[in-house]
């Protein structure tokens, strides 16, 4: 009995070769989507919820304290001793002042900085939802703060040197309610290092400027917190 066809075939064709390849190439692709979706995702979820919580925090505290107090997310009037911090920390502070214009009266020593997971940023904090220009009446494809509540001669200890001033705050009243224009805080897929890296920029008409990213509304009467994405901002 002579060979059998499968003995006489020593190797694939090169048809069946390249098929393999791509095969192998889309499946990567897949698992890599997956992969990115699956990290990226809970990094920004995991963020709103620690900038969430931290608002909440503030307003409870300045009903205990019967003070004003301040939640600082430094953001483009401050420079940092690590650049990729500028806009991924935050801290509890006593104020005084009225509107949007408060000033630095004192840490709140039980509440230390605070800081974003690595690669995620409060990108604006202001008066809208998402990564949106006033000026343009657009979303734009780098964060822009417009009408927002600030606090001037805030210390940097901790995370930089000297005072830094019209530093981007969420402000609550000795009655819990929220005082000036910060009623939107953007979290996003984000870095700044001297320059925005924003990943994933969305390329739709209504551009979102980043498409991993989320909102937290302020209840300017209540306090209280809610989430939104960029399909639900209005």
């Amino acid at each position: 009995m002579g060979p059998t066809n499968w003995h006489r075939r020593r190797g694939f064709t090169f048809v069946e070769m390249t098929a393999v390849l791509v095969i192998a190439m889309i499946l990567l692709v897949v698992a890599g989507t997956g992969y990115h979706r699956l990290v990226l995702g809970p990094r920004v979820d995991v963020a709103v919820r620690l900038v969430s919580a931290q608002l909440q925090l503030a307003r409870h505290t300045a009903i205990i304290k019967r003070q004003k107090v301040a939640l600082l997310m430094p953001g483009p009037n401050v420079s940092l001793q690590k650049p990729e911090d500028r806009y991924g920390c935050l801290r509890m502070a006593l104020v005084s002042g009225s509107g949007n214009q408060y000033q630095w009266l004192d840490w709140i020593e039980t509440r230390p900085w605070v800081f974003l997971p690595v690669g995620t940023a409060i990108m604006e904090a202001d008066h809208d939802a998402g990564i949106y220009s006033l000026s343009k009446n657009a979303y734009v494809t780098v964060p822009e703060d417009d009408r927002y509540a600030y606090v001037n001669g805030v210390p940097l200890d901790g995370v930089g040197t000297g005072s830094a001033y019209k530093v981007r705050a969420a402000v609550f009243s000795a009655a819990g309610q929220l005082l000036g224009d910060t009623r939107w805080i953007t979290v996003g897929d984000g870095v700044f290092n001297g320059q925005w890296i924003i990943r994933e920029p969305a390329n739709e008409p209504a551009n979102q400027s980043v498409a991993n990213q989320l909102s937290i509304r302020i209840n300017p009467f209540s306090g209280s917190c809610s989430v939104k994405n960029p399909a639900e901002y209005e």
